[in-house]
Parts: structure tokens; sequence; C-alpha cells
């Protein structure tokens, strides 16, 4: 006994991945520097201008998030929600690219960009 089976699939298929709920909050300290624009939960990029030490930190706050810091391109260390980085260096006229990757398990990561002169 033989038997011929055809399948046929129609439709679309529904992915059940949503996107991280991200930062709720944003800090940077370096003596004078200046966030812009102000931290929102809708923005992914900002500057932070006017530093005048030769070091900063960032804080970001995403509870129950995985946070990777990465200066440069180069992964620098995983920060804990609401907590300070260690101390990045700065350098009189040049710029740095600090990207935070924001994610929860089984989401989709955020990822925000800020640019330090």
């Amino acid at each position: 006994m033989k038997f011929e089976v055809v399948l046929k699939i129609s439709g679309k298929p529904t992915l059940n991945i949503s996107a991280s709920g991200g930062l709720t909050a944003l800090t940077l300290t370096g003596a004078t520097g200046t966030l812009a624009p102000a931290f929102s939960t809708a923005l992914r990029s900002y500057t932070f201008t006017g530093v005048t030490a030769s070091t900063f930190t960032v804080t970001p706050t995403a509870a129950s998030h995985t946070i990777k810091l990465y200066v440069d391109g180069v992964f620098v260390e995983n920060v804990t929600s609401g907590s300070a980085s260690s101390a990045i260096s700065l350098t009189t006229g040049v710029s740095k690219l600090v990207t935070l990757v924001v994610n929860e398990t089984g989401k989709t990561a955020i990822t925000y960009n800020i640019i330090v002169d």
C-alpha cells in the first residue's frame, strides 16, 4: 500500500518576538558634561559634550535586563542596572562612541549610541 501526501502551507507565520523594554534612565557623569537631548525612552542616540574630566562613567537603568557596554566598538563590561560603569578614559579633542546593548531574555535587544566629546 502506497500513500502520497500533499501538504499545502498558506498564510504568514506568527513570530512572538518583541523588543526589550529598554532603558528607563541613563546618566553620564564627567565633571560638567551635558547629555543631549535629555534622556527619553523613545530615543536611541545622544551626545555628551562639555566633559572637563579625563574620565566619565555611564549609569544605565533597565530592570531585569542584560546591559553590555562597548567603547569605540570594543566590549568593555556588563553593567548592572542602576550602577555606574568602570571609568572610561577621555583624551582632549578625541571623541568616543559609547554603545549600550540592552536585552531582556527572549526579546530583541535595543542599542543606544552616545558620542562623547
